[in-house]
């Protein structure tokens, strides 16, 4: 999955330094158990109760984010972002 994200990336510096950033920073984690979840769902063709139930959490965090003008966007909310936005993608493929 992590190959669509870094296709013009030779170093894969996403698909490498993100999962490091899971400990500090659990909401990249629920990101990618929900894109995960849903990537095994479409592989099995088992139907996915997990994957939205951990972009929900995502959504919670994020939506508290925008909510406070003063919240420090960095590049772990893009992150995110953009792992959330290949979730909702695989999610429109069925």
């Amino acid at each position: 999955m992590v190959f669509q994200i870094d296709v013009t990336d030779a170093f894969a510096h996403f698909g490498k330094e993100v999962p490091r950033r899971v400990p500090q920073y659990p909401i990249i984690g629920n990101a990618i158990s929900a894109l995960a979840s849903r990537h095994m769902s479409m592989i099995t063709n088992v139907e996915d109760d997990e994957s939205p139930v951990y972009a929900d959490k995502c959504l919670q965090v994020l939506i508290k984010a925008m909510d406070d003008p003063f919240a420090h966007w960095d590049e772990n909310l893009l992150a995110t972002v953009v792992i959330l936005r290949l979730h909702e993608e695989f999610s429109h493929g069925e």
